[in-house]
């Protein structure tokens, strides 16, 4: 989790904690195609994550010319979903998620998937426009019921 000093329960608070569910399903979503995409039924790839290690990924059929990423390939969905997770809690990218995340559970909220969405500014090359799907996919689709039932289960 790249934490810098290991005896600092803060800092520990702001990388591990939950991803609200409106949050990774809208993404799922969205990097899925709605469970349609070639990535998912190929590599397992639920969230989008790219590599750059060859025989980790597979090629994307419209990838740029010159470009050298690929789509990494997962053994199964559980391992996406946790390298989803370990790269929101961790990866310098969505800081602001990390702190967003903190500061609402420092004022007693629990993490709004709705407010956090639009941290993911860095998570996708449409940048703004991507806030603006992940926001009207989890206002559209109600996924904050999921947020609510999540937080009402595990008080």
């Amino acid at each position: 989790y790249k934490i810098e000093n290991l005896y600092s329960l803060e800092e520990y608070l702001k990388k591990i904690d939950v991803i609200p569910p409106s949050l990774a399903l809208a993404q799922a979503a969205v990097e899925s195609a709605w469970g349609k995409s070639r990535f998912i039924k190929e590599a397992n790839n639920i969230f989008g994550h790219w590599t750059y290690e060859k025989e980790s990924g597979i090629v994307p059929k419209r990838r740029d010319f010159g470009a050298s990423h690929f789509i990494r390939v997962f053994e199964s969905l559980e391992d996406s979903i946790k390298a989803y997770m370990l790269n929101l809690n961790r990866n310098l990218a969505y800081k602001s998620f990390q702190e967003k995340r903190h500061e609402q559970r420092k004022k007693g909220l629990k993490p709004d998937g709705l407010t956090l969405s639009q941290t993911m500014l860095n998570y996708s090359g449409i940048a703004q426009d991507y806030l603006v799907l992940l926001e009207n996919l989890i206002l559209s689709n109600n996924l904050q019921e999921y947020d609510l039932r999540y937080f009402t289960q595990n008080k």
